[in-house]
This record gives C-alpha cells, sequence and structure tokens, in this order.
C-alpha cells in the first residue's frame, strides 16, 4: 500500500476556492456532478430508510468524503443527484457547513437535482445533458468516494489535451494498486484496462469475472495500428470512478440511450466504437495517495480498516473534519470522542469511540469502530466489527466481523425483508402468515434474537419496533417500485398483522406494545403508513375484545370471592 505522496493531500482544510468571481463561468471554473444514488441494494437493509451516502464511515457521513475531496481540489459548483431518500440528503446538507447559507461552505453552487423515474446512471447523465447544467470541465464523482488525491496535475494534463483537440473528452482517476495484496482491490469482478505508456491514452477497456471459464482479453485488431511502442494492460488499478469530463461527455450519453454503466457500458462502448465516433479517453494513473469507494460492504471494510491505519490522511477521525466532532488519539491507536467512557479494565486497540458511547468492564474492543450513544456491556468482546449509533450490546456478547446498526430497525428490516422474499414467486409464493412464520422461525435462536437485540423490553420499544416493522414494509408494499407487479405490492402490504400475529404468539411482543402502536400517531404518518395500519385491525378488535374478556373473567373471580367469604 502505498504511502501518502506529493500527490496526496497534506492538510486537512485543503484549497478552499473564493464564492466570489463567479458572475460569469471561465476556464477556471470547475464544476462537479456527485451521484449519490448507486442504483444498487448491495447494502440492504442498511439503505432501506437512510441512502448510502449518510451511512457513517469511521463515524462520519460518507458524503463528507465526497465533498471535502472536491473543496480540496478547487471545485466551486457542484451538482448533487440522490434519487432514493433525496429529502433525508438535502436536510443533512441544509444542516451542515456544506449549506448555501453557510459562511463556511466553499462552494459558490451547491445543487441538487431531482430526476424523476430515473433508473440508472445513464439515465441520470443523460437529463444532465438536457439540463445544461454544466457548460465546461467537470468532476464526475460517486458520493460514496474517499481520497486524498490532488489533482492539479491530472487537471492540467486534462485542459492541455482537450485545448489540443475537442476529440479529447475524459481523463480517468485511476490509482496502481501494486502486485501484492490490497485491501481495497476488487476481490470481484476485476477491471482491464489497456493504456498507451507514452500518451496515457486508453484504448481498450474489459472485465474479468472471476466465475469465467476463462480469463483471455479480446482486444480488437485494429487497436494495434493505435498502440505506441510501449503500452500496458493493467489489471491492478483501483478505480474509484474519478473523472474529468468535459460537456461532451452528456452528449454521448444523450446519443447512447440505452448505456446504464459509466464502465461496463459507457467507457467500453465509446472505446470499442472511436473510429466511429472519434473521441479518445485517457488515463492519469497516480503511485501514491487514496482513492476508493465503497461500493460495497467489503470495500466499506476495507476503507474502514484504512481510516484506521491512517492511509487516507488527512481524512481520520482525529481530524474531526465534520463541525462539532470532537476526537482526539490515545494510546494503542484509539481514538475517543469527548463525551465517551470506558471501564478501567476495558481493553481498547486500534479502534474509534463515538461520544456518549459507554464500554463495561472486562470488555474487549479491537480493530473496531463504535458511533455514538451505544451501550456496550460488562465482559462484551467486539473484534473486527462496526456498532452505528444508539445501539446497546448487552453483557457478555461476543461479535466478530459483523455491522449492529440500530437495533430496532436493523432487525425490523431484516425480517421484513426475508417474510417479502418467501412470499415472492421466486422463493415459493408463501402465503403471508407462513411467510411470516418461517421468516422468524427458520433459523435457530431466531426468535430470542429479535425479543432480545431487536425488540428490547417496554412497552414503547415494544412501539418502535412495529414502527420500524411498518416503515420497512412501506418500501416494498409500492407495487412496482422493486420490480415487483401491484398483485405482489399488494401481497407485501398484508404480511404486516402476519408478522404481528407470529410475534405475538412467540410472546415477543404483547398486547399492550401492540395497542399502542395502534394508537401512536407515527403508525398514520402518510397515506401508505395508514393503508399498511388499516390492514391489522382484525388482529387489533381482536385482541381488545381478548383483553374485555380477561377483564371479565376477572371481576367474575372477584365476585366469585366475594360471595364465600
Amino acid at each position: 500500500m502505498s504511502h501518502k505522496g506529493k500527490n496526496s493531500a497534506s492538510s486537512a482544510k485543503g484549497k478552499k476556492p473564493s464564492k466570489a468571481g463567479a458572475e460569469s463561468k471561465g476556464e477556471d471554473v470547475l464544476q462537479a456532478v456527485v451521484l449519490a444514488d448507486s442504483f444498487q441494494d448491495r447494502y440492504k437493509p442498511f439503505t432501506v430508510e437512510t441512502p448510502r451516502c449518510l451511512l457513517p464511515l469511521a463515524n462520519t457521513p460518507l458524503i463528507e468524503y465526497t465533498l471535502e475531496f472536491l473543496a480540496m481540489n478547487g471545485v466551486q459548483e457542484v451538482y448533487i443527484y440522490c434519487g432514493a431518500h433525496t429529502d433525508q440528503v438535502e436536510d443533512y446538507i441544509g444542516r451542515s457547513r456544506w449549506a448555501s447559507s453557510s459562511k463556511s461552505c466553499p462552494f459558490s453552487v451547491l445543487q441538487f437535482v431531482r430526476v424523476a423515474d430515473a433508473r440508472s446512471v445513464g439515465d441520470v447523465l443523460r437529463d444532465m445533458d438536457k439540463r445544461s447544467l454544466v457548460d465546461g470541465d467537470f468532476l464526475l464523482v460517486h458520493g460514496d468516494m474517499v481520497s486524498n488525491l490532488i489533482l492539479d496535475g491530472a487537471l492540467a494534463a486534462h485542459r492541455k489535451r482537450r485545448e489540443a483537440s475537442a476529440a479529447n473528452i475524459m481523463t480517468m482517476i485511476l490509482h496502481s494498486g501494486g502486485t501484492e495484496e490490497h485491501r481495497t482491490k476488487t476481490k470481484g469482478i476485476t477491471p482491464v484496462f489497456v493504456v498507451d505508456t507514452k500518451t496515457q491514452r486508453c484504448l481498450h477497456y474489459d472485465e474479468m469475472n472471476p466465475l469465467q471459464s476463462d480469463h483471455y482479453l479480446s482486444l480488437d485488431p485494429a487497436i494495434a495500428d493505435e498502440l505506441s511502442t510501449e503500452f500496458e494492460v493493467r489489471a491492478d488499478l483501483i478505480d474509484a470512478q474519478i473523472d474529468i469530463c468535459t460537456p461532451e461527455v452528456l452528449a454521448l450519453w444523450s446519443e447512447s440511450f440505452d448505456y446504464e454503466l459509466p464502465r461496463r457500458n459507457f467507457l467500453h462502448g465509446v472505446l470499442k466504437d472511436w473510429e466511429l465516433n472519434g473521441k479518445m479517453i485517457y488515463a492519469e494513473i497516480f503511485e501514491d495517495g487514496y482513492a476508493a469507494r465503497a461500493s460495497n460492504l467489503q470495500m466499506y471494510d476495507a476503507i474502514s480498516r484504512d481510516i484506521l491505519g491512517r492511509w487516507t490522511f488527512p481524512f481520520i477521525p482525529e481530524n474531526n473534519i465534520v463541525p462539532k466532532q470532537a476526537y482526539k488519539k490515545h494510546s494503542n491507536n484509539v481514538v475517543i470522542e469527548t463525551g465517551a467512557s470506558h471501564a478501567h479494565d476495558a481493553k481498547l486497540q486500534n479502534s474509534v469511540i463515538g461520544t456518549d458511547t459507554s464500554i463495561g468492564s472486562g470488555s474487549r474492543v479491537i480493530n473496531s469502530i463504535i458511533g455514538t450513544g451505544c451501550k456496550i456491556g460488562a465482559n462484551v468482546t467486539l473484534e473486527n466489527s462496526y456498532v452505528w449509533n444508539g445501539t446497546t450490546i448487552g453483557d457478555g456478547t461476543a461479535v466478530s466481523q459483523s455491522i449492529l446498526a440500530g437495533n430496532v430497525v436493523a432487525v425490523a428490516t431484516a425480517f421484513v425483508r426475508r417474510a417479502v422474499e418467501l412470499a415472492s414467486p421466486e422463493h415459493g409464493g408463501l402465503d403471508p402468515s407462513k411467510a411470516a412464520e418461517r421468516a422468524l422461525t427458520a433459523c435457530r435462536g431466531a426468535p430470542k434474537f429479535v425479543s432480545e437485540v431487536g425488540v428490547g423490553g417496554g412497552q414503547a420499544a415494544q412501539v418502535d419496533f412495529i414502527l420500524a416493522l411498518q416503515r420497512a414494509l412501506q418500501h416494498y408494499a409500492k407495487g412496482g417500485q422493486q420490480g415487483q407487479d401491484q398483485q405482489q405490492g399488494g401481497k407485501s402490504a398484508t404480511l404486516l398483522p402476519a408478522m404481528l400475529q407470529q410475534l405475538y404468539a412467540l410472546d415477543i411482543l404483547e398486547e399492550e406494545g401492540i395497542l399502542g402502536w395502534w394508537a401512536d400517531a407515527r403508525a398514520v404518518d402518510g397515506e401508505a403508513m395508514a393503508g399498511l395500519k388499516e390492514k391489522c385491525r382484525v388482529l387489533v378488535e381482536w385482541l381488545e375484545n381478548a383483553e374485555e374478556e380477561d377483564d371479565d373473567d376477572e371481576d367474575d373471580d372477584d365476585d366469585d370471592d366475594d360471595d364465600s367469604d
């Protein structure tokens, strides 16, 4: 792994472009398009209620790293597309230092772009072309990217090539992963770039799937005529999908209406048809610095470890890149935020601990990141794991290589997702009651886990758990949202009473919890939530009648006692 060098950031503040002087856009105005929607479900169930770009990475929302990178590289105008959960992202940005009203915002423009019915990156970029928001060089990045690369040299080279010929439309920023093992090297599909080492022009792109029977690369014979005497076929490059683009890139996306993915479709297609379109794409390969995307959970783990190892400097916890953070580094490479506490005999090593978190006596926390407001009991062992905000871990629990995310939401969402799968035609099309039963009882110990970790005790906790079930089902009950038809969407909607009945039968939920939820105003927050609640009316009326009968029986017993006196 390369240490930070001449191409990486040397300070947390970076370059802060002035808001002034942008009255007329010129060559010096650098714009950026941030793709904050991945159009993937690799992080589910965590992203059912929260967008990926707001998930915590080392206790800092992912999008913070992306915006810091843009500010550090002199970007002045930022356009963010976030698709799902747009309101949440807008609300977060509006309360952060990136808000347009904030004096500390380094951007002259930060604008959200809403694209109706977008189903891919291609749809977003075609819409961006129609809007004509970008009219000069711009950076195209993702909202889950972490990088400390300084792009001055790459930007200068791109501009020089563009001035030489309008056919030079794009420069990819790639990072050498070397020949040795590297955490952020892909473990699945491997990107392969054919690059002319004299001109840095990329002449071919392909992907190798580990499941393929062979690992050969097929090259068009015409490519050989374009190659200089020095070229490389690189399968060792780390691609964080940072691109320097001209507006012509968006025009090409519009011409190719069926392109969806930036690399597999767009890059491969443009390079393959270069004789027809006459466009050329280049690669700037960095040997130093850091760049990676948290594109899946494996990469999330890899980048988190790199942050603990300080490879992402200056974007490390103790530099407190988000205002009001107050982390300090201690011995054993432990970073603790003001307000956190731990027993004197707790063992902490190579970890990050957020504020208002407590760690009990005899507990061990190694190679882990714990969020804010967490309660870690006594004699807990936590290794190579991530505990997100507001999570409680009971005494004597051992957790390894896991993500624990806000008990109630994570457990409820996982339960709902499994029940929906079992009710779908692809998984047998079970009726709601059977799907709910199997989702909860198929795995040994699942009911106990749901009861202790997901629900907890007390009526208030049970109400919160049912609300989490309801919100998760709301996501699936909208017919067609996840590619399901209206019939399947309606079937998902009937799962809520089936789940509540199953949880009640297993003594995980009590009458008071279900009836408390029924009376809670949050259960009718919106038309979809109200519709799901109504599906449970029969169950609730049955519980109310049963409760009345119990009261009558108790009254009869009291009368009998009085008669005997």
